[in-house]
């Protein structure tokens, strides 16, 4: 009979590690955890794939159903979910990820923002993450993402496409130490170009050279969002 297969695990130390680059003031926390056994199972890893890109993937389990707290720098966030659910915030704003929701999200930060995400004892997750600089977005023609009257998030719910899905599926089918290749590392430069430019033409108005979406725009297409979303009560 063959050994059994053991999942590596991640610590908080790991956690810390992975984020360093992505937020502040990480805090985290679960129900029944004694702070010295390892959160999560599974694989996590991130690469900066050129200035102001960088690519967050997480093939793991939740063992105590862990919640996170932190400071996300103002930019983009693109979110994917191939597997698995996931529930977040970034200041006010609730979003909820998976099968049973939408499977993709965008989040305009135009200013830093409170981040929470809650997950759930025993639940599977395999998601992307992609984190757009203010600079990267300026030298792309999306510098109307970071002008808002009032500096909340602009959430924006968006479906990939089969293809996409399909890439992404595959980022996850690599073996041991693979992540570090010169290849693999072009693969996710591939995707994450890809993964961008779904979620940003997905925006109600999309920038081109020639014209670019004024604020006040911006801001009716993310209140039009919020109503649809139920979120707009108390909004003036």
């Amino acid at each position: 009979m063959g050994e059994p297969s053991i999942e590596p695990e991640i610590s908080v130390t790991d956690l810390q590690q992975l984020s360093a680059r992505l937020v502040k003031q990480q805090r985290l926390e679960a129900p029944s955890w004694d702070h010295r056994a390892a959160l999560l199972t599974g694989r996590m890893w991130v690469c900066e794939l050129e200035p102001g890109v960088q690519l967050r993937l997480a093939d793991v389990k939740d063992r105590f159903g862990l919640k996170t707290q932190a400071l996300l720098p103002a930019g983009v966030k693109i979110a994917l979910v191939i597997e698995g659910a996931a529930r977040v915030r970034y200041d006010a704003f609730e979003a909820r990820l998976g099968p049973h929701a939408d499977l993709g999200l965008l989040v305009a930060l135009p200013a830093a923002a409170e981040f929470m995400r809650q997950g759930e004892a025993g639940a599977l997750e395999r998601t992307l993450t992609l984190s757009l600089s203010p600079h990267w977005l300026v030298r792309h023609g999306y510098s109307d993402l970071m002008e808002s009257q009032d500096d909340s998030p602009y959430l924006q719910y968006w479906a990939p496409s089969p293809g996409l899905l399909a890439l992404a599926s595959r980022l996850f089918l690599l073996e041991a130490g693979m992540e570090h290749s010169a290849a693999y590392r072009l693969q996710l430069k591939g995707f994450a170009m890809a993964l961008a430019g779904e979620a940003l033409a997905s925006l109600p108005t999309a920038p081109s050279t020639d014209t670019v979406a004024r604020p006040h725009d911006r801001q009716l297409a993310r209140l039009m969002s919020m109503v649809d979303r139920g979120q707009a009560r108390g909004v003036t």
